[in-house]
């Protein structure tokens, strides 16, 4: 059995008690809809209604990672999930229903807010899911430049 850690306890207690939490991003691995530095609004979200294409925050081996749900399946009555940065090569190892902490609703970068529901990231998550060569293209010009 996992246990949560307690920044994501306290996370979570965030998000029950206000409805959201704001996080700033770290790292490159949803480049370029979210960049080092941007603002994460995370909401509550019910497992079930969860769709691939979704961006997730959830706890993977005691750190805290938002990347897009690519796969869920039920085994025996348990629901196991599956995600991946869109410039990382390989997937996330395995998650459990109880390792979700919030979904994404929308970034912010300066005064520009972008809605993680919206036509223009919705389009880009089905592009990545559907496209997988991508995040290759991406890890390369990433590197490339230093990102």
């Amino acid at each position: 059995m996992q246990v949560k850690p307690l920044h994501a306890l306290a996370i979570e207690g965030v998000i029950h008690k206000k409805g959201f939490i704001d996080l700033p991003s770290l790292g490159n691995s949803m480049y370029p809809l979210i960049k080092e530095g941007d603002i994460c609004r995370f909401v509550m979200c019910n497992f079930d209604h969860l769709k691939e294409g979704d961006i997730l925050l959830y706890h993977l081996n005691g750190e805290l990672v938002a990347h897009r749900l690519i796969e869920k399946i039920n085994v025996e009555g348990k629901v196991f999930f599956q995600c991946k940065g869109d410039t990382n090569l390989g997937k996330d190892q395995w998650g459990v229903e109880e390792d979700v902490i919030g979904k994404l609703l929308y970034i912010k970068r300066n005064k520009r807010v972008t809605s993680a529901l919206g036509r223009k990231a919705k389009v880009w998550g089905w592009s990545i899911l559907s496209l997988p060569v991508l995040s290759s293209f991406l890890r390369i010009y990433i590197n490339k430049k230093g990102i």
